[in-house]
């Protein structure tokens, strides 16, 4: 059989390939050239993660650059002139050849029942938060702690339990079961519940403003331009050969390099000891969130500048017994980890059409941005999958179980107390429903260890030119753009240093 040779081949047409394919182009050593160059990617676009979603022109993935101060993607689009920051009106932003970019960062409107607490004199939930989150880091750097790795939401039953004199003098239990919901903003950066999440890896804190960014598909196009992508190209199988790699029986190469979700990786059937063993096992040890996007558009302009909501969304009976169960002398003796997963995943982990908007949601208003009455609104599980089986394709259908939501926003984003919110469209996001995805990046469960497939993935790509890279296999920007940037550039650098 004549095979397809290529001595470079990708599979995946993420931004990892990308910036490894540009940074071996880039830098002129091997006289590696385009035409070496051949990505095989599942899906019918380019950029993976990264989708502006058509004819929308809104960003239905990634859609921030963080850690400004450190970000070697925003570094390369400075560079290379590909984004302006310049405040841009919604219909102007496809018109320029260049990404939007906005510093978002702002004060969290804490929004709960139609009420604000923000800045609340009573209840100082930000102050709180502060202090949990000091909380949680001493915690981990006592000796007899170092090698605990309790879920988040025990770690929070533990400090209050710890700090019950100074809550008891002072603060009210409905201040506990705010400051209860304020914590779990952090779902939506990792994608999963409280109960599930690892206390030790929860808080992440940006290196510099975050970057909020609209028109990504051009920073997409530039990098791949003049490269040869054949799409709807699922890759199921690779052999070796003597010193080539057989993909799907079909294409032949010297060098195979991976760059698909993490999650999919397993699908992928590999003949001989093309993986080692450990990196296998570190794979099969991950777990994995599921970020989810809906987005909003209603029909009047907002009166709100504030580009920061959170909905708070409301407190579980159960958990308002831990909380004074906590409270009390040895009240957590009898919880532990496992038990509040145990629950969560028999009965409190049940997201229903009715209740999910009892789950915190971080929404964004992007109005203050672009012009437009847009609303960007993240989740977390269970409430991801819930809502993109249920709507990813009939989005509208979503908007009479959004009331509760609405309900509690809508005053801070209009004025006129007569105003009637109304909703003209939804998009809503489908990662836990593609196959080619299977939800979103890696998510740190108790005891689940980051940096064993970091160190795996680099022993293989250092004694393999089978390859993996991938914002999980760079422990620096793990989750992110940056991460998978770096990636793809270490990848870059290994392939020039092999003979």
């Amino acid at each position: 059989m004549e095979y397809i040779h290529k001595p470079y081949i990708f599979v995946g047409a993420g931004l990892a390939t990308l910036a490894c394919v540009n940074n071996l182009i880039e830098s002129g050593e091997k006289d590696i050239s385009k035409n070496d160059i051949l990505i095989l990617e599942a899906m019918d676009y380019k950029g993976g993660r990264m989708k502006t979603h058509q004819p929308e022109n809104l960003e239905i993935g990634a859609s921030w650059l963080h850690d400004s101060l450190d970000n070697k993607v925003l570094d390369y689009m400075v560079e290379k002139n590909l984004i302006t920051f310049e405040k841009t009106h919604f219909d102007d932003i496809y018109k320029s050849k260049k990404v939007v970019g906005y510093f978002d960062d702002n004060v969290k409107l804490l929004l709960y029942n139609g009420e604000s607490y923000t800045n609340n004199s009573k209840f100082r939930l930000e102050i709180l938060l502060d202090e949990f989150e000091k909380y949680v880091e001493n915690y981990f750097f006592q000796e007899e702690n170092l090698q605990q790795d309790p879920s988040l939401k025990w770690i929070f039953l533990k400090y209050i339990n710890e700090r019950k004199h100074f809550f008891k003098a002072s603060h009210s239990k409905k201040q506990l079961e705010l400051l209860s919901l304020f914590v779990r903003y952090v779902e939506t950066w990792h994608g999963i519940s409280w109960e599930n999440l690892s206390a030790k890896y929860a808080f992440m804190h940006s290196m510099g403003q975050n970057i909020l960014c609209f028109g990504f598909y051009k920073f997409i196009n530039y990098l791949s331009e003049g490269i040869t992508i054949n799409y709807n190209e699922n890759v199921s199988s690779i052999v070796k050969r003597k010193n080539q790699y057989i993909i799907n029986d079909k294409y032949v190469t010297e060098n195979c390099i991976i760059s698909v979700p993490q999650s999919c990786f397993n699908e992928i059937k590999f003949n001989d000891n093309l993986i080692n063993q450990e990196l296998k096992e570190s794979y099969d040890k991950l777990h994995y969130g599921s970020l989810g996007k809906i987005i909003i558009e209603l029909d009047k302009d907002f009166d709100l500048e504030n580009t920061r909501l959170y909905h708070m969304g409301q407190i579980k009976p159960k958990d308002s017994v831990l909380i004074e169960k906590a409270m009390s002398d040895g009240g957590m003796e009898s919880i532990t980890t496992k038990s509040l997963i145990d629950s969560y995943n028999t009965d409190e982990g049940n997201a229903t059409l009715e209740n999910f908007c009892d789950w915190p949601m971080l929404i964004v208003n992007h109005q203050s941005i672009i012009s437009k009455p847009i609303l960007l609104i993240l989740t977390q599980e269970p409430v991801t999958s819930l809502l993109e089986k249920s709507f990813s394709k009939t989005p509208n259908d979503i908007i009479p179980f959004l009331k509760p939501l609405i309900e509690n926003i809508e005053k801070f984003l209009y004025k006129d107390p007569q105003h009637e919110c109304k909703i003209k469209k939804v998009l809503i996001s489908n990662w836990s429903q593609n196959k080619y995805q299977k939800g979103s990046y890696p998510a740190c469960h108790p005891n689940d260890d980051p940096l064993d497939v970091t160190i795996q993935t680099t022993l293989q790509n250092e004694c393999s030119k089978l390859k993996i890279i991938g914002e999980y296999t760079n422990l620096e920007g793990c989750g992110s753009l940056n991460g998978a940037w770096l990636s793809g550039i270490e990848c870059a650098d290994t392939i020039k240093n092999q003979n």
